[in-house]
């Protein structure tokens, strides 16, 4: 098993924060939303027109099934108590999504050290926006 590089992990890393805020409202639909005057509301236009790979998470070919997983674990997060805050992945379900996505490579430890990587991503972004 070939060990994760410093690159890997970043990317990993990226992914989670792009799966955890990547998919929200443009700023041109908060802008609308919120009853901005015109002009803003096209500077805003503009500058969306002008980064239009912004939204894009690039993942590395050998982070990819990792990514697979934890996207195919997305139902599988245990919670806590009263405030529903994620808690972590159930790990034991992890075999059970493997086997309904044969897709995915199966070198589970290379999976499991880079899911655990989206894992604590995910709970370290989610941390700080409760704070």
């Amino acid at each position: 098993m070939r060990g994760l590089t410093a690159p890997e992990a970043e990317n990993l890393a990226a992914a989670a924060r792009h799966w955890l805020h990547g998919n929200e409202q443009s700023l041109v639909d908060e802008l609308i939303a919120a009853g901005e005057p015109p002009e803003v509301i096209e500077a805003a236009r503009r500058r969306e027109a002008a980064n239009p790979t912004d939204h894009i998470c690039w993942v590395l070919p050998s982070n990819w099934p990792a990514l697979q997983l934890f996207l195919a674990m997305a139902t599988q997060w245990d919670r806590a108590g009263m405030t529903g805050a994620r808690t972590g992945l159930k790990y034991h379900r992890i075999e059970a999504v493997l086997k309904g996505r044969p897709d995915i490579d199966q070198d589970y430890p290379q999976l499991f050290a880079r899911l655990q990587i989206l894992e604590a991503t995910t709970l370290n972004e989610l941390a700080q926006q409760r704070e």
